[in-house]
């Protein structure tokens, strides 16, 4: 959380990093998101409006993953006291999407940037890719392209998949969600059902063939 008055000055950091007591207008950090997201609050004149900076990285953060923000503040009379900027990190996004129940033991959730870079780290890479990974597939840039669908495709792995897709808008940023399952697992439960059938007419057509051989031969008019 960052408290930054009308002039620019950070006056208050929870964290205390190196963008505490700067200046957002001409000081080291003015050509970084938390500047951009800071003049852009200043700028907004909607009652309730936000501005908003997509992930990259930050360097004051050690270079993690941060989004921006922020919000006006003024007091009772109405004069600008300066903007109140809430910096987010991946995590909780990555937290969210990584919820799987239901999903099998393929199934996956991601977000994709305009960039085509990943905004949450996909259920299935061991390293850290948000930012890292590049994902350019069909779908994803259907969604960019603002086109929500199902289809059969292959996915940043290669693997064929049922992929769920859609355009998420926030703010002016628009990222791609995306949901995906293995093509094989998604049709297993079909299968199963398929070779039930199977067993299950080959058990009837022995059973008939069985009482055909073993029933007793059709009565005559003279018995």
């Amino acid at each position: 959380i960052f408290l930054v008055d009308p002039d620019g000055n950070v006056i208050y950091s929870y964290f205390k990093e190196e963008d505490f007591a700067t200046n957002l207008i001409d000081g080291p950090w003015r050509d970084t998101d938390l500047g951009a997201v800071f003049r852009a609050a200043l700028a907004i004149s909607e009652p309730g409006a936000v501005a908003f900076t997509d992930f990259e990285r930050y360097e004051p953060s050690a270079g993690a993953p941060t989004a921006f923000i922020a919000s006006p503040s003024y007091d009772e009379n109405g004069a600008l006291l300066g903007a109140l900027i809430i910096q987010v990190s991946g995590r909780p996004l990555g937290e969210i999407m990584r919820f799987t129940a239901r999903m099998g033991d393929t199934g996956e959730a991601y977000v994709v940037g305009s960039d085509l870079r990943l905004r949450s780290d996909p259920r299935f890479t061991e390293s850290a890719a948000v930012l890292e990974r590049e994902v350019d597939t069909e779908t994803v840039r259907r969604a960019l392209a603002g086109e929500p669908g199902v289809v059969i495709t292959d996915d940043y792995r290669g693997e064929e998949v049922i992929s769920a897709f859609g355009p998420l808008d926030f703010e002016g940023v628009r990222w791609a969600v995306m949901a995906e399952m293995d093509l094989e697992e998604v049709l297993l439960p079909a299968s199963h059902l398929r070779r039930n059938l199977f067993l299950t007419g080959i058990v009837v057509l022995a059973l008939v063939a069985i009482a055909g051989v073993f029933s007793p031969p059709p009565l005559t008019r003279n018995q």
